[in-house]
């Protein structure tokens, strides 16, 4: 972080500071979260009955070769969550900080 992106959070909307970690760090969270992800489905056997799905709806004519990427629809679903809830609790410490009630 430089002097500047530092003044931006300090200056910019009550949810700057997670704005700037989203866009900093999203893809090192991604690839963090991924083998978590995917070791606790495959354990809990997610994946299998998503592969058996994939397979019977590939071999019906209307659905054709169709792939869902449960591990990316999960990994974007928690790290939407993540970033949410930092949000809401980063929009606090700035009403707290600005003598608001939130």
């Amino acid at each position: 972080m430089n002097f500047a992106d530092a003044w931006k959070i300090l200056e910019g909307r009550e949810d700057e500071a997670i704005r700037y970690f989203r866009d900093k760090r999203s893809t090192r969270l991604h690839e963090i979260f991924r083998p978590i992800v995917h070791d606790s489905m495959a354990e809990v056997g997610v994946i299998r009955y998503c592969q058996e799905l994939d397979q019977k709806a590939s071999s019906m004519p209307f659905v054709g070769n169709y792939w869902f990427d449960l591990d990316e629809y999960l990994i974007n679903g928690a790290l939407g969550g993540l970033f949410s809830m930092v949000a809401q609790e980063e929009k606090k410490i700035w009403q707290h900080s600005m003598g608001g009630n939130g």
